[in-house]
């Protein structure tokens, strides 16, 4: 999805292995209640994590915060690459250097 420009995902609800293999791909998703409601297909949104919410020109969605691990699994890229960073792979194994 990150080589069509897709830099985020949002919905009202994720499946959790989808979930957790965005995330592990460094690609975020997040679940923010009644998006549907407020952000029609095609909208260019910005999606604050640190913040905890969407913004959609003057609409404002918040959501749950991310837990900090995963902002940091997301930082890294992915987790392969914050598994080599925080030196619990080598990063020939994971096709990455730290």
């Amino acid at each position: 999805m990150r080589h069509l420009g897709v830099t985020a995902l949002v919905a009202e609800e994720f499946n959790s292995l989808f979930l957790r293999n965005a995330i592990n791909n460094g690609l975020p998703a997040v679940t923010v209640p009644a998006v549907r409601q407020h952000v029609a297909e095609g909208d260019t949104v910005t999606v604050d994590l640190d913040g905890s919410c969407l913004v959609d020109g003057e609409v404002r969605l918040d959501f749950a915060p991310l837990p900090a691990f995963v902002l940091d699994i997301l930082d890294a890229g992915g987790l392969l690459p914050w598994l080599v960073a925080d030196g619990y792979l080598p990063g020939e194994v994971a096709g990455t250097t730290a």
